[in-house]
């Protein structure tokens, strides 16, 4: 086990998924355990909440996040199937259950089909928490989120965006790269990102 992913607190309960192998003590068949406390200290083992068990994720349900878009929590996170490191959503089946046992995945997974331009197909991972940013031209609002990707040899975040705000973390369109640098390895795990009042 390894990752924290999708720290959230959703109808009274705190939430804490982890990367997981649930067929043995070793590095492998990566899945999402699931934890939900109402203290922070005790803590209590739910079902698995994410397997490996569709073609896009049959290498892996890699790090990501939680973000709550109208009500609902929606995780986003790594799947890695013939195509590489891609990104894909879950949503909770019901938004009112305090522990949140069972998820949904997307559809029309992989939500983002194609790394970005230069990068390698394993390298392209860990999507943050979205976050509200000005529309196009100053219209309205639309979600943003961040992962982390190899582009041109050199390690960085990327930003991708939705067209609006109502949108459930899709679809999500390549905006740009939020910071990068070639003097701090080839890649950056886990990335994050927190907007503050002021």
């Amino acid at each position: 086990m390894n990752d924290p992913n999708g720290p959230v607190f959703a109808n009274g309960k705190y939430h804490l998924f982890n990367q997981y192998n649930p067929e043995g003590a070793k590095w492998g068949h990566m899945s999402w355990a699931h934890s939900v406390s109402d203290d922070l200290v005790s803590w209590t083992h739910l079902p698995v909440a994410l397997l490996p068990n569709n073609t896009y994720d049959s290498g892996g349900v890699f790090s990501g996040s939680i973000t709550i878009v109208n009500g609902k929590p929606i995780i986003s996170y790594t799947c890695v199937g013939p195509h590489g490191q891609l990104q894909c959503l879950a949503s909770a089946k019901d938004p009112t259950d305090p522990n949140l046992i069972d998820w949904v995945k997307d559809p029309s997974n992989p939500v983002i089909a194609q790394q970005p331009p230069t990068t390698p197909s394993n390298d392209f991972r860990d999507d943050t928490t979205a976050w509200l940013v000005p529309g196009a031209n100053g219209q309205g609002q639309r979600w943003a989120m961040a992962m982390s990707a190899l582009e041109n040899n050199t390690a960085g975040v990327v930003v991708y965006v939705t067209p609006n705000a109502s949108s459930p973390l899709k679809p999500l369109t390549r905006h740009g790269v939020l910071y990068s640098s070639g003097e701090t390895g080839t890649m950056w795990e886990c990335p994050d990102f927190a907007l503050f009042p002021g």
